[in-house]
């Protein structure tokens, strides 16, 4: 164990809880989604972060891929963690307002090279660490070999309800995605490097505990119009408004962070000027019974300046993702919106494949289904909101949908789940989900 760290704090800790994120490449068996885990928060509803708001990281010391060598891997790392924590402000009236406060700090590469015959000694606290599995012999382990060279990344993090914090996080990439091979990304080097970058930017979300997304997701379907994502090499109009958080991989451009990745790592890691400066919009969702019907995607988008700001603000939060499972009630808490703009909230599905086994959001694999986008009204029966001045709380009416709930037995009524739980601090939400995989595409 202590021969992969010089001056490293290892130890081992007995009570803590582990979630696994993985993500999938499915070109041959098209809409299949294998069970994750759930959000990773407490029972009190509160989100796990890294202590002082820093994911402090160590690297694997072999290369990506014979293709890909350890320099290039970690400034591929190094770029997309510089994502997470730079483009962190909205801008208001020309002026730039940080929202979220991540810090990352490079403590080094490890002494050995983790592969599938050690990578089980590597008990590292207080740290988050990005392995290299050059033969994706560590994810074969993890995930079984008939999945191994579908799976390009996998997430694990380690918490513990004692003090809400990440004990310790491992992002494990698989180099033979890189190869263009059978599972390749594109039809391209230069596109498939893209689209791989794409993958570390999401994988590097769940490292930092975002859960999956889901917003302008009629895009992602007229894009599979086109063909799967080998075919189109990776292009997709409008790819660009697609949530690198979204479990599917639908376009290279998903290699830079969309309005709903800032503002969903906002929730978890707030300044100040988050509360302050902007609004939010709150509120619950129930069954036709009056039970918390949780696993519903919000969205609130911006809207009377066209099509494009519409798309490009625009949030998303599954109801109940802050409680996991079927526990507690099933608000969603929507940050961030801009004094003086317009917006509309409404509910949607999630996206769930046919064949899935899994949903790959959060806070249930299976959330409900069979229903339609629907607007939802104000206090006074409004059908949009605006706050005109910052710091505003806006509190929604009750959505109710008339579907099968797949809590029914186990979730309380809505009145009664809302009288026995508390909210997170600050409101801080959890938007999106994580789940299972990223998928490419069919």
């Amino acid at each position: 164990m202590m021969g992969f760290l010089k001056n490293a704090h290892v130890e081992v800790v007995s009570n803590f809880s582990i979630f696994l994120f993985y993500l999938m490449l499915i070109l041959f068996s098209a809409n299949i989604c294998y069970a994750g885990s759930s959000y990773t928060s407490s029972d009190q509803g509160k989100p796990y972060y890294w202590k002082d708001n820093t994911l402090k990281w160590y690297v694997d010391k072999g290369d990506l891929s014979p293709s890909v060598d350890h320099d290039t891997a970690v400034a591929w790392v190094n770029n997309m963690l510089a994502q997470w924590r730079e483009k962190n402000a909205l801008e208001v009236d020309h002026k730039s307002i940080p929202i979220s406060n991540i810090m990352t700090q490079f403590m080094g590469t490890l002494r050995k090279d983790a592969t599938g015959n050690n990578y089980q000694e590597l008990n590292i606290a207080s740290a988050g660490v990005v392995i290299f599995d050059t033969d994706a012999s560590i994810i074969a382990d993890l995930v079984g070999p008939e999945n191994a060279a579908k799976t390009p990344g996998l997430t694990m993090l380690l918490s513990s309800d004692s003090n809400d914090m990440i004990f310790s996080g491992y992002t494990i990439l698989n180099g033979t995605s890189t190869y263009l091979g059978r599972y390749a990304m594109a039809r391209t080097e230069q596109r498939a490097d893209e689209l791989f970058q794409a993958t570390i930017l999401h994988e590097l979300g769940h490292l930092l505990n975002l859960d999956h997304a889901q917003s302008n997701v009629d895009i992602v379907y007229a894009c599979n119009q086109d063909g799967n994502l080998v075919d189109r090499n990776g292009l997709c109009e409008g790819g660009h408004y697609i949530p690198s958080m979204y479990p599917y991989l639908v376009s290279y451009r998903q290699g830079q962070l969309s309005r709903d990745d800032i503002v969903s790592l906002a929730s978890i890691y707030p300044t100040d000027e988050l509360s302050n400066e902007f609004c939010m919009v709150t509120g619950y969702v129930s069954d036709a019974e009056g039970y918390a019907l949780k696993g519903v995607n919000i969205i609130a988008s911006r809207i009377g300046e066209g099509e494009a700001l519409m798309r490009v603000d625009s949030r998303s939060y599954v109801s109940g993702a802050h409680y996991p499972g079927c526990t507690g009630d099933s608000r969603y808490v929507i940050n961030g919106l801009i004094p003086g703009k317009t917006y509309q909230i409404y509910y949607e599905p999630l996206y769930v494949s046919a064949n899935a086994e899994s949903s790959g959001y959060g806070p249930l694999e299976q959330p409900p289904v069979n229903f339609n986008a629907t607007l939802i009204m104000t206090a006074d029966n409004q059908s949009s909101i605006k706050c005109d001045q910052p710091g505003t709380h806006i509190e929604m009416q009750t959505a109710v949908i008339d579907v099968s709930n797949p809590c029914k037995g186990t979730v309380a009524l809505l009145q009664d789940s809302i009288d026995s739980t508390q909210s997170p601090p600050r409101d801080m939400g959890m938007s999106g989900a994580p789940g299972c995989q990223l998928t490419l595409y069919p």
